[in-house]
């Protein structure tokens, strides 16, 4: 949905999102009363943490046209509400600022079975696990950085005491690490080139999940949608080995 022609434009440097695992949930929906709530719905907070006016506080699965009239309300209420506030020392002040601890997999616990792990979602979500570890320097908490690489990997925190560093990590097709970046005496760009790199590196391998649809015949009825997928990721693939593929969160306002 939030790729969607008419949600895209409207959620660029507006709005964040944070998942929430299944025992979060639980833990949310106790505090707030949110009975009936899943984790498919969408629930919107003002920029204070309080429920947006006229929205339902329990959240529901919105059809596009009903979402993309929702934000268009949000942005009228909250004109100029951007996450935009970090200063030339890289500092990130103001309650709309973005926080890397936000993302972290497991803040919200480690949901039902102990799935929702660093790891669970890096296989699911195919994107490579960024494990943030040591003291987190004011770099990993400035907004245009965060808006580079935030989406480029899943988040985790490691252990905080130690060196800080960040270990870049992918599982599949095999378990390994892609770079381990020192932060202490690195600067910000030195650090986003070696994220960059390991993301492209991933991305390289990234396993493809179209072809086990189509090979399976219960999938029979995706087989048109499936192959094109397949090819655009063949596509996605070619331009990650020549090094010309483009990261998440880039050509945005930069």
């Amino acid at each position: 949905m939030v790729s969607d022609e008419k949600i895209r434009p409207r959620l660029v440097d507006n709005f964040v999102c944070v998942r929430l695992s299944w025992a979060g949930m639980q833990r949310a929906k106790q505090r707030h009363g949110l009975v009936g709530t899943t984790q498919g719905n969408q629930v919107l907070l003002d920029p204070d943490g309080k429920y947006l006016p006229d929205v339902n506080p329990h959240g529901k699965r919105y059809q596009i046209d009903g979402l993309a009239a929702l934000l268009d309300r949000v942005h009228d209420r909250y004109p100029g509400r951007k996450n935009d506030s970090a200063d030339s020392a890289g500092s990130n002040r103001g309650r709309d600022a973005l926080r890397l601890e936000w993302f972290f997999a497991g803040r919200f616990g480690t949901g039902s079975g102990g799935q929702l792990t660093g790891n669970f979602i890096s296989r699911v979500d195919r994107k490579p696990l960024a494990i943030v570890s040591g003291p987190i320097p004011e770099m990993l908490r400035d907004v245009k950085f965060l808006r580079r690489h935030l989406r480029e990997f899943v988040w985790e925190r490691g252990a905080e005491d130690g060196p800080a560093r960040i270990v870049v990590r992918q599982f599949e097709p095999e378990r390994r690490d892609l770079a381990t970046i020192e932060l202490d005496g690195s600067s910000a760009e030195q650090v986003g080139q070696q994220l960059d790199a390991a993301w492209l590196a991933y991305m390289v391998d990234r396993p493809m999940i179209a072809r086990g649809y189509i090979d399976n015949p219960h999938g029979n009825w995706l087989k048109n949608v499936m192959e094109k997928v397949h090819q655009e990721e063949l596509q996605v693939r070619d331009l990650a080995k020549r090094g010309t593929l483009t990261a998440p969160g880039r050509g945005e306002g930069e």
